[in-house]
């Protein structure tokens, strides 16, 4: 099988994947212990990190502040980051927010293209990768280390504290000028 037959053979999980996040309403929501974000994003982190811990990867969870999905071997790291987190809907929507609705060649959402769709893109493209035997000579983090993908809970409301909590919860990428 070529790797777009493959690409598309993984569709259907995928958008049943995507629809997982969608139902989960994460937006910035009041902070309690353990839930710096609020419920919803606190949700859709261990969702989004259940989700990798099926295709595989060996996951990390920071507090709920943000999480990483790891593949690859090496000290430097590539870290591919993204967002859970939605900020508040807004507008008449045709279809339920929190139901993915497929639609022809369309899907509809929130967080379907920002930012909940793409991650899940990321951590399919490694899966694929680590899937066809590619060695990475450096660590990816995908929801992040060896190769990351890094999840914050929230990032689109504003704040910044997932990423400082991230960045003193492990090794960072340095890339010389």
């Amino acid at each position: 099988m070529d790797i777009k037959e493959e690409i598309h053979a993984l569709s259907e999980e995928m958008l049943t994947n995507l629809g997982r996040l969608v139902a989960i309403d994460s937006q910035l929501g009041t902070p309690s212990e353990g839930k710096p974000f609020g419920e919803g994003p606190a949700k859709a982190l261990e969702e989004g990190l259940k989700i990798a811990e099926e295709l595989g990867f060996k996951t990390v969870n920071l507090d709920n502040y943000c999480g990483y999905a790891e593949m690859g071997e090496g000290d430097e790291i590539v870290g591919i980051a993204g967002h859970l987190d939605i900020v508040p809907v807004g507008g008449d929507w045709t279809y339920d927010p929190f139901r993915l609705t497929r639609e022809d060649d369309h899907v509809y959402g929130r967080g379907t293209t920002d930012d909940k769709g793409p991650i899940l893109e990321a951590l399919y493209a490694m899966k694929l990768l680590r899937d066809h035997g590619v060695k990475l000579n450096k660590r990816d983090h995908g929801l992040q280390r060896g190769n990351r993908f890094q999840m914050y809970g929230s990032l689109q409301s504003g704040s910044r504290r997932a990423f400082l909590r991230f960045h003193t919860g492990c090794q960072l990428p340095v890339y010389p000028r």
